[in-house]
């Protein structure tokens, strides 16, 4: 028979493990495989698979959601816009219809190493105000199996969320903000393009070379690296921080990323959101820049 010395020690260690598995999330916007096998059944956690969709028919972790990237952005017919923000009720919808709910833990993960839909999604999210329920499963799919994860081919039916968004505005802004912003003082801007978009050795979306006066180059590739078993996974802090250093862009000023359409600059977003920086994308890009008839540099 169970004393109440060993029922007292019982739940101080389900306690202790239950505050563990949160712990993790408390520092860090990405969680790794370890935990999530801890915590695959939570009731409360909603997976994201983002990638392909016969892949993801094919094989995902137990119970991931299919999420394709043109369900949370918005592209026009004649492609004056691509890619941008949905309206918060058109979100909210998607949503729900995926079956979030307040208070619920939102995972994302990769079926590949496509990891900038991902960080679109993340930003999604943060723009809804969900960002400290929110986090990316570091090194996707590929190293969840490498890892002993469990995959499957069911496909689950959620049921329908509710969810109740608190938008946060400043992390996107627009081209009379950023063209006010560009050779200040003020604001740092960064180019998270390929470097051979930044430096004009290729044209960029809207027919034209180079990039936006003042910009630095961070590429979006220089966020990660490739992991065990040809994962994509997140470079460590100190790692992360040397390239921003690289091009004098400390957190003592805000930035602003851009990329062709907004996505990729997302991949940048995250990495420095996680180191603190006060960070907004330009959610039309260069593509809007360009097509506009803004002026660009071209490297020598």
């Amino acid at each position: 028979m169970m004393t109440m010395k060993h029922l007292l020690l019982s739940a101080f260690i389900l306690l202790f493990f239950d505050f563990s598995a949160f712990s993790q999330n408390n520092h860090s916007p990405l969680v790794h495989a370890e935990w999530l096998q801890n915590n695959l059944d939570r009731d409360d956690l909603v997976l994201f698979h983002i990638g392909n969709k016969e892949q993801y028919q094919k094989e995902h972790i137990p119970g991931a959601v299919f999420m394709d990237g043109s369900e949370y952005t918005i592209t026009a017919e004649d492609r004056s816009y691509i890619y941008d923000l949905p309206s918060v009720e058109e979100l909210v919808e998607l949503l729900e219809k995926k079956g979030l709910n307040d208070g619920d833990t939102v995972v994302l993960y990769v079926g590949s190493n496509w990891v900038s839909p991902m960080t679109r999604l993340y930003f999604t999210l943060d723009y809804l105000g969900y960002s400290n329920h929110t986090f990316i499963l570091d090194g996707g799919l590929p190293l969840w199996k490498s890892r002993g994860g469990a995959v499957t081919d069911a496909v689950p039916e959620p049921g329908q969320g509710s969810f109740t968004p608190n938008i946060n505005p400043d992390i996107v802004t627009d081209i009379n903000f950023v063209k006010s912003k560009v050779n200040t003082s003020g604001y740092h801007i960064a180019d998270a393009r390929s470097p051979v978009y930044y430096q004009g050795i290729e044209e960029g979306m809207g027919g034209k070379k180079g990039h936006l006066p003042s910009a630095k180059t961070i590429p979006y590739t220089s966020m990660i690296k490739e992991g065990p078993h040809g994962a994509y996974t997140f470079l460590n802090n100190s790692e992360l921080q040397a390239v921003f250093n690289e091009q004098e862009i400390n957190q003592d000023i805000p930035l602003i990323l851009y990329c062709h359409i907004g996505q990729q600059a997302t991949t940048v977003y995250f990495a420095a959101k996680k180191l603190g920086y006060n960070v907004k994308v330009f959610d039309g890009s260069f593509h809007e820049w360009a097509t506009k008839d803004n002026p660009v540099v071209l490297e020598n």
